[in-house]
């Protein structure tokens, strides 16, 4: 059933994911999957691709690599670490959130309304003996998707942050896997080591301020 659940929310979100890759090129993602429906057949595409995590964490590890070739000189990088992340994920807030962003014609086809998501939550809920969070299990798929998609409302929120100081900076980038998130800021050369540092505190206490008050999520203290 929960497989279900997620394959639901899957066909809810793919065109709502689609928009978000091609509006934000300087966010590239990943969980350990690729789960899509045929737009046609509306079936799963069942790939090695698609449900196997391996290809992807390579291709999130050559991405941070590559960045960290490039601008050397001028180039900080910050390290976002979620603490406790699967637990404190949020269906209620993730659900209303989809309800705001997804088309109105998706949710009628799908039926996703103010009676599926009471019976969703109600289903984490009784999985979760009411502790919040969604379930974390070793390459799990269906979580992994969860989560992925809990936290591209997240992406863009750091986004929007970074692009408060975008005076300052030549380019910037954000590579994440799960709850690993990295974050590539270029300064432009005339940027003085003091004003540097002084940004990215401010930033990094700006995209926790914003993290916990958007969506409860914590940074640990090691980021």
């Amino acid at each position: 059933l929960y497989y279900a659940i997620t394959l639901y929310l899957v066909q809810l979100s793919q065109e709502f994911i689609l928009g978000y890759r091609k509006h934000h090129p300087n966010i590239q993602s990943f969980y350990g999957g690729n789960l899509s429906l045929d737009e046609v057949s509306e079936k799963l595409r069942l790939t090695p691709d698609s449900v196997w995590y391996k290809p992807h964490y390579k291709k999130f590890r050559q991405k941070v690599r590559q960045e960290l070739k490039s601008h050397t000189d001028h180039k900080i990088v910050l390290h976002l670490d979620i603490q406790n992340f699967y637990d404190e994920i949020s269906i209620p807030l993730l659900l209303d959130l989809l309800d705001k962003d997804i088309k109105f014609g998706i949710k009628r086809k799908l039926c996703y309304d103010e009676v599926t998501q009471s019976q969703l939550i109600s289903f984490f809920e009784f999985m979760m003996g009411n502790k919040g969070g969604i379930p974390q299990t070793d390459n799990d798929i269906s979580s992994s998707f969860l989560g992925h998609l809990f936290l591209i409302f997240g992406d863009v929120l750091i986004e929007q942050e970074i692009q408060k100081d975008d005076g300052l900076l030549e380019t910037y980038s954000i590579i994440r896997y799960m709850d690993d998130i990295y974050i590539f800021l270029a300064f432009r050369e005339n940027t003085s080591e003091k004003r540097q540092k002084k940004n990215i505190r401010s930033l990094t206490y700006r995209i926790a301020d914003c993290l916990y008050e958007r969506l409860g999520l914590r940074l640990n203290t090691k980021t």
